[in-house]
């Protein structure tokens, strides 16, 4: 049987939505945005145009969302060029360990292709992928199953025998909804009573992940 693996980036591999997360409750205090933790959670591991059309449901027509996202952009961009892309820790380690134990290793991610490929190079984590789905490749964003039913469409392997690994609700939901085996590593939730049924394996890291699927072989 082939070795799968697909990944999600943003909280997984990118210790990245901690950074994003603050960056709009910088926004919400400098305008007076009420509830922005409400829908921050909301939107975890939803592509820009899911994530727009919640803020403006929640706000109103007249909500300036892309103008907000412009202005965090300059500084989440801002902060990356300072200090670079930081890591979840066990990124590296993990993805040198599927390699050298021969699986094929996907990512499935909400973020936009341009975006996705700039960060994944400028981190030197690009060649480690076999193929890169991105939320502009899918038409119905997670917790929908479309991105991890393509990851495997495009490895050409079956979801029931391949790993997912996730860190957010709607992520965990999506992976599930595939039928695929769903790791949880979290990041700013921890797996609720409605979500562990989804889950074949809880870790706090990705190392824990390397040595789950160092007992499964």
């Amino acid at each position: 049987m082939t070795k799968a693996i697909v990944f999600d980036m943003d909280g997984v591999l990118f210790d990245s939505e901690q950074l994003y997360m603050r960056l709009w409750r910088q926004l919400a205090i400098k305008y007076h945005i009420p509830n922005i933790d409400d829908i921050l959670y909301r939107c975890l591991g939803m592509t820009v145009a899911h994530e727009r059309a919640t803020y403006l449901e929640t706000y109103g027509a007249d909500f300036p969302y892309d103008q907000y996202v412009e202005e965090l952009k300059v500084d989440f961009f801002g902060y990356i060029e300072k200090y670079g892309m930081p890591l979840k820790p066990g990124t590296r380690e993990l993805l040198d360990y599927l390699k050298n134990h021969h699986y094929l290793i996907a990512l499935a991610t909400s973020t936009a292709k341009d975006h996705v490929e700039m960060e994944l190079i400028g981190v030197k984590l690009y060649d480690y992928f076999d193929i890169i789905v991105t939320g502009d490749m899918i038409t119905h964003s997670k917790p929908a199953p479309d991105i991890y039913l393509k990851a495997c469409e495009q490895l050409n392997v079956d979801p029931k025998d391949t790993w997912a690994v996730e860190d957010s609700a709607n992520g965990i939901r999506s992976a599930y909804q595939a039928q695929m085996k769903v790791i949880m590593v979290p990041d700013l939730l921890e797996p609720t009573d409605e979500l562990k049924p989804m889950i074949t394996y809880i870790g706090q890291s990705l190392l824990d992940v390397m040595t789950y699927l160092d007992n499964q072989i």
